[in-house]
């Protein structure tokens, strides 16, 4: 066994400096940084060799298989003597230490170092977005934007001048906001303390207290404020409440009081009262977008002081746009941060209709506390029970945001995606991007006889929807992204903790089965191969036993690797497709039967294997 062990260790070591050398001095590497040439260089040979280990350690052992049995064969002149299954142990044991680093090669080495020259290809690239975003936001005044892609260019490419000097001049300009506005220590509890929204944070106040605020304002000749501060005390208050009476009548003395102009010093203060009225009413009647220019207009006023009033109802207005609309220059720098592509699945509801969504692009990011989700591309067609198409909808981009849901439709999730289809300019009233419907397939020639199963009712009403939530487990989101790259694509684990839920987002579960079952069965695979490849080593072994090896033996592998290669990728092929038998004939049970299946020729090879003689 030791000198089987040292040919096939010798062989290894040999292909793997020869493959390696010859990657770096013929490789023509694509652009590159240049602190990344060398580490790319050896790489891609590290990964030409991983890609021919299995080729090469296979025909190691039939090439020491050979030599180790030239002598001391007599006691195997008999079928299945003692000597065979001394031979069998020693190569189970050889065996499995082969299996063991070929899986570990399949499953970690070999995608972790595709990975890694994947982000050396993308890192020029990555270093000019990140510097050129960074130099954007200081532009825009918005510094802490600015630094955080600056670290990212520095962290993609830490020897570049050019990203340090942008992080340092970044880096100045937020400590010089910082301390000409508020020390660090005002901004942090500033920023923890606005996380809450506003209205959550007003109406945590106890109906006493709410009401006092009420009467304070009424006090102060703040008929805006005393009138948001008692209809949030009428709706803490329940009927058995003792403040529910007063809440009611401060809410009504203060709105009449709103009704009724008073003395201005100018006209530009007598606008801007009538312009506030305004934007409360549609801030009270739900109207929130108009609400909320109205109110960054009058912020924006240069002839008046804004009023604090006006700021908190802009940020309630603020706060209730979000939940309806998105802004436009959050999806400014989409093209640089996505990091999902080309995203489908279906979702079937409780009803029987069926969605099928297809996602260009999508891109994450934490935004108070909670995870967005920014969608490029959304397209969505529905269907009926019966398959007949429904309508169609698609929009440039869409906003995600995780819903609190404990049951929806029976089903309970912590969180379901909430979408949000429209978005408008965060300055300028009237721009807005709205969902695009449509009632007629695509690949309909002939519009005339086409017969639409939606009624013009149901089409206006349909036409109307701005958001939807989507009946899922909001954190399967990244599951299906992996999964739509292909199941061979994903880590083995987060591939068998998904395929449970492969039906449930449309995806053919056989073949998701048929790659988990080749995935686990492939260090049964290879095992049978070397019980295959040591049997044909004991019938072509060296017969000669005056013979020692000889180190010239060691040039005529680098030709029976190649030829294994290829008949390995065969036998890998041949394997796959009974693999796809196996989970056809059974199944979900197909992990089971493949292994019994597998274990069965196992034993078909043991036998042959221990069944040689002299």
């Amino acid at each position: 066994m030791k000198k089987l062990l040292l040919i096939l260790s010798v062989y290894a070591v040999i292909s793997f400096l020869a493959i390696v050398l010859l990657t770096v001095f013929l490789i023509n590497p694509p652009e590159l940084l240049a602190e990344d040439l060398s580490a790319y260089k050896f790489q891609s040979g590290l990964h030409n060799y991983l890609v021919l280990l299995p080729a090469i350690l296979l025909s190691g052992f039939l090439m020491a298989c050979s030599v180790q049995w030239q002598h001391k064969t007599s006691n195997s002149k008999e079928r299945f003597s003692q000597g065979m299954f001394i031979r069998y142990r020693n190569c189970m044991v050889i065996g499995l230490f082969v299996v063991l680093v070929l899986f570990l090669n399949k499953e970690v080495f070999l995608f972790n170092l595709e990975n890694s020259l994947e982000v050396k290809r993308k890192a020029p690239s990555e270093l000019s977005e990140a510097i050129h975003t960074a130099r954007y936001f200081i532009n825009e005044q918005q510094y802490h934007l600015a630094v955080q892609y600056a670290q990212k260019a520095v962290i993609v490419s830490p020897g570049s001048k050019e990203a340090a000097a942008v992080l340092k001049e970044s880096s100045d300009l937020l400590e010089i906001e910082i301390n000409s506005e508020h020390s660090a220590d005002e901004i942090f509890h500033r920023v923890i303390e606005t996380q809450k929204p506003v209205h959550t944070r007003d109406a945590e106040n106890s109906p006493y207290e709410l009401v006092q605020k009420a009467q304070d304002a009424m006090n102060r000749k703040e008929w805006f404020e005393a009138h948001y501060w008692a209809e949030l005390a009428v709706e803490s208050c329940d009927e058995k409440n003792t403040n529910r009476e007063a809440a009611i009548i401060l809410a009504n003395d203060s709105w009449n009081k709103l009704q009724h102009s008073e003395a201005y010093e100018n006209e530009d203060e007598r606008n801007y009262y009538f312009k506030k009225k305004e934007g409360y009413v549609a801030l009270n009647s739900g109207d929130n977008l108009k609400a909320y220019y109205i109110y960054k207009n009058l912020l924006d006023a240069k002839n008046v002081k804004p009023t604090p009033d006006v700021k908190r109802f802009f940020e309630l207005a603020k706060e209730n746009v979000e939940s309806e609309y998105f802004f436009f220059d959050e999806t400014e720098h989409m093209n640089r941060l996505a990091n999902r592509h080309d995203i489908y699945f279906s979702l079937t509801e409780d009803d029987g209709t069926k969605n099928v969504i297809f996602i260009k692009n999508s891109m994450d990011i934490k935004k108070n506390g909670g995870l967005v989700r920014y969608l490029e591309g959304f397209n969505l067609v529905k269907y009926r029970q019966d398959g007949t198409f429904m309508y169609s909808v698609k929009v440039p981009f869409a906003k995600v945001m995780a819903f609190p849901s404990a049951d929806i439709g029976g089903k309970k999730w912590k969180n379901v995606p909430y979408i949000i289809l429209q978005s408008v300019d965060r300055n300028t009233e009237g721009l807005v991007c709205r969902a695009e419907y449509s009632f007629i397939e695509d690949d309909v020639s002939d519009i005339s006889e086409y017969q639409n199963p939606v009624s013009e009712e149901e089409q206006a009403r349909i036409s109307r929807i701005n958001s939807m939530i989507l009946p899922m487990n909001f954190n399967d989101f990244a599951a299906i992204s992996e999964a739509s790259a292909g199941p061979s694509q994903m880590p083995l684990l987060a591939l068998m903790s998904f395929i449970s839920k492969a039906t449930q987002y449309g995806f053919s579960v056989e073949t998701f089965y048929q790659c988990v079952v080749s995935r686990l069965m492939y260090p049964l695979f290879i095992l049978i191969v070397l019980l295959f490849l040591a049997a044909m080593g004991w019938n072509y072994r060296i017969e000669d036993k005056t013979s020692t090896f000889r180190f010239k033996w060691m040039f005529f592998l680098p030709l029976c690797t190649c030829v294994f290669f290829g008949i390995f990728e065969l036998a890998e092929y041949v394997s796959g497709i009974l693999n796809y038998v196996i989970v056809g004939l059974f199944g979900s049970a197909s992990v089971v039967m493949a292994a019994v299946c597998y274990i069965i020729m196992l034993f078909c090879a043991s036998i042959l294997f221990v069944s040689r003689k002299e």
